[in-house]
């Protein structure tokens, strides 16, 4: 909607030159300076004037990619070099998006990632731009001006989602790239972690009488938020299982590309990369989904994986059905 109206302000073409900007030299710099000028004139004119928030989640907005598709979302926020608090560069995971593209095609279901525009100067540079924050790190004060929480919150939309309630058809799906097991290498034994940790920590239960929630106990209602929706206790558990099992059958009858013999992929069910940063006050994608009340469940695909999924499009369907199939 944003985008909509700057339009009405600059050609199409401008609003990508004015809110989508790839600061590659001197030249883009300077045209960098005079199209952030234009722009903040132009929206200042409005009425009521824009405020910086506003402009820079117009920024935002443009740096991403929705495909509106059916209830089944599938995200990829680590497909570019992303800064995060305190921590080194985060490098871009290769094939995440292209993948949460496939799955999603195969399903006709719904995908958010990085632009292309974004992800060509990410390739270019191997260097974050300061100006996008990593989607899976947000503190909560960012969270209504981050363009995924948006676009996240605007897919429960689409199909009804109440805020505050569970959606019984949205599944949310985020894609992640982790590294190779190797025995000097700190991460576990696996090629796909299924992370439900913060659909677990949601997990709670409404007494029939007095309608009143009894959270999983030890966790406080402040730390969840002001409306945080109620998932059925055991759902996480239920879901894993059945990703598990349906993912397993899947590796046990594929012979990636060229191979012509069946790779051992292993599957993991308690990953320490579970979508829950545990004792921070962070929001991983999983989690910003749960709380929009999306069953969100994180993917930690390993590098082997991924480069056998990429070329295969037998296999592509098949991990793509086994998730619906689960679900």
């Amino acid at each position: 909607e944003a985008l909509k109206v700057f339009a009405k302000v600059r050609s199409p073409a401008s609003v990508r030159r004015l809110t989508g900007i790839a600061v590659v030299g001197e030249d883009t710099q300077a045209e960098f300076g005079e199209s952030a000028s234009a722009l903040h004139v132009a929206l200042q004119r409005a009425s009521p004037p824009w405020s910086s928030k506003q402009v820079d989640l117009l920024r935002g907005l443009s740096r991403i990619k929705v495909q509106e598709g059916g209830e089944i979302l599938f995200t990829a926020p680590h497909g570019i070099f992303l800064e995060r608090d305190g921590c080194l560069t985060h490098k871009s995971e290769d094939w995440t998006t292209f993948l949460a593209g496939r799955f999603s095609e195969c399903l006709d279901g719904s995908c958010l990632v990085w632009c292309d525009s974004e992800r060509c100067k990410s390739d270019h540079l191997k260097l974050p731009d300061p100006f996008n924050r990593d989607p899976n790190y947000l503190a909560r004060a960012e969270l209504g001006n981050n363009p995924w929480n948006v676009a996240l919150a605007y897919h429960r939309t689409r199909f009804g989602v109440v805020p505050g309630k569970v959606s019984s058809s949205c599944l949310h799906v985020d894609l992640h790239g982790r590294r190779d097991w190797a025995p000097s290498v700190n991460v576990d034994n696996s090629d796909c972690d299924i992370g439900a940790a913060a659909l677990e920590y949601y997990e709670g239960s409404i007494s029939s009488g007095s309608g009143q929630v009894s959270w999983t106990v030890g966790r406080s209602y402040a730390d969840r938020g002001d409306s945080p929706p109620v998932f059925p206790p055991g759902l996480a558990a239920h879901l894993r299982a059945c990703l598990a099992q349906d993912l397993r059958e899947l590796f046990s009858n594929w012979c990636p590309c060229g191979s012509g013999e069946k790779e051992r992929f292993v599957v993991n069910e308690a990953p320490r990369l579970n979508g829950l940063t545990a004792g921070s006050n962070r929001f991983t994608l999983s989690r910003q989904g749960v709380e929009l009340g999306l069953v969100s469940v994180q993917l930690e695909l390993s590098k082997r994986l991924r480069r056998a999924l990429k070329d295969d499009e037998w296999a592509q369907e098949r991990f793509a059905e086994a998730l619906k199939s689960a679900w």
